[in-house]
């Protein structure tokens, strides 16, 4: 999702809305140490170097 959000934020023209799929990222967002939740329908992007997150370097939390 991460590179979609970038792409979609650079060339908002061309890449009009980015899907967000509820009963998939929940447990893709388990791989970063910070998650992006949508808030009003839209996803803030991060503003750190690189996609803006990092994975995570210990095991993800067991899936609910």
């Amino acid at each position: 999702m991460l590179p979609g959000l970038h792409l979609a934020a650079a060339f908002p023209d061309a890449v009009p809305a980015v899907e967000y799929r509820l009963q998939w990222e929940p447990g893709r967002q388990r791989l970063y140490d910070e998650s992006l939740q949508p808030e009003d329908g839209h996803i803030r992007l991060p503003d750190s170097p690189g996609l803006g997150t990092t994975p995570r370097r210990t095991a993800c939390p067991a899936q609910r």
